[in-house]
């Protein structure tokens, strides 16, 4: 999805586009783990009603994708290599001759580990900090949503015409120094909230 970008705006346009993608995208992951505990709630547990639920909202997500301009396919004829890890190895050594590109790598890879890992520790830590219940930590990921798409496109929008590399250096900075105080005031329900938007706007301009 990333790749089309430069085939389906002008070049100036490529930074926007790409913080426009990248905020929808995790708006729809963190809206999609929201959801689960709304439907069961909603439904009663009523896991086949559930899953029709999904089962539309991934048919409109088809829908929508048919709408996407198509492009000519890229290098057809290259024949997939079954050692991938090979394929990786060659690609970052590539990637390493070209000025920014290894480190905007890294700095993706090191996103999504953090993407990762914190989605799957905030339920238990508002149950332990907050007493709070599953359910209702399951909705403070609304806060973090609303923050990704804010973050994301106030960066591409910043951007303008040529990616700033040092946006990425500032929200990774105060991305750590925001998780390191969340641990400190970790009782404040008030703070924690406003940490949970920052912590999502700051992700999205990383």
């Amino acid at each position: 999805k990333y790749s089309i970008v430069p085939e389906l705006v002008e070049k100036e346009k490529i930074s926007k586009a790409n913080g426009l993608i990248t905020s929808f995208t995790y708006l729809g992951i963190i809206l999609g783990t929201f959801i689960v505990p709304v439907l069961i709630k909603i439904t009663n547990r009523n896991y086949p009603l559930s899953a029709g639920v999904c089962t539309i909202i991934a048919i409109m997500g088809f829908i929508a994708s048919i709408f996407i301009p198509k492009t000519e396919a890229k290098r057809s004829k290259k024949k997939m290599n079954p050692f991938f890890i090979h394929d990786i190895y060659r690609s970052l050594r590539y990637a390493k001759k070209i000025p920014y590109l290894f480190i905007t790598i890294l700095g993706s890879a090191s996103f999504l580990f953090i993407a990762s890992y914190f989605p799957l520790n905030l339920i238990p830590f508002v149950v332990q900090s907050l007493n709070m219940t599953p359910e209702d930590g399951n909705l403070l990921f609304i806060l973090t949503a609303i923050g990704i798409a804010f973050g994301s496109y106030f960066a591409g929008s910043l951007s303008k015409t040529k990616p700033e590399m040092g946006l990425a250096c500032i929200g990774g900075l105060t991305l750590s120094l925001l998780a390191f105080f969340i641990g400190i005031f970790s009782h404040s329900f008030i703070f924690i909230c406003i940490a949970l938007f920052l912590l999502g706007a700051l992700g999205g301009v990383y």
